[in-house]
C-alpha cells in the first residue's frame, strides 16, 4: 500500500458545486495520486464524485469516493495518462466537502 506524502492541495467543494481540484503534470516524474474525501458528515450527501472533465463529473457519472474514503490513481502523475487530452481532476458533492490531493511516496522494493 502506498504511503501518502505531504498533501499537494486541498480543494473546497461548495454544496452542489464543481471545482477543478488538481491539474496533473504532463511532464513530472510518474507518481501515484492519492485523492481523499475530507468530508466529516456521513451518508451519500457527503460522497465526492471525481472525473477528468467538468462536463463528465456529476453525482451520476463521476467516480464516487465516500466520506473519509481514498482513491489511489496508480501512475497518474506524469504524462496525463488518465485522460486522452484532459489532465484536470474535477470534483463535485451534494453537500459541502473537501478533496485532499497528495502524491504516493516513492518506495521501491529491492
Amino acid at each position: 500500500m502506498p504511503l501518502v506524502s505531504t498533501a499537494l492541495t486541498t480543494a473546497t467543494i461548495t454544496a452542489a458545486g464543481t471545482v477543478a481540484a488538481y491539474t496533473i503534470s504532463t511532464s513530472a516524474y510518474n507518481r501515484d495520486i492519492i485523492l481523499t474525501n475530507g468530508a466529516t458528515g456521513s451518508g451519500t450527501a457527503f460522497t465526492v464524485f471525481v472525473a477528468t472533465g467538468s462536463a463528465s463529473v456529476s453525482t451520476t457519472s463521476g467516480f464516487p469516493i465516500p466520506a473519509g474514503g481514498t482513491l489511489i490513481m496508480a501512475g497518474g502523475q506524469g504524462g496525463g495518462q488518465i485522460g486522452s487530452s484532459n489532465n484536470v481532476i474535477y470534483a463535485t458533492c451534494v453537500s459541502a466537502a473537501t478533496l485532499v490531493v497528495g502524491l504516493g511516496s516513492v518506495v521501491s522494493n529491492i
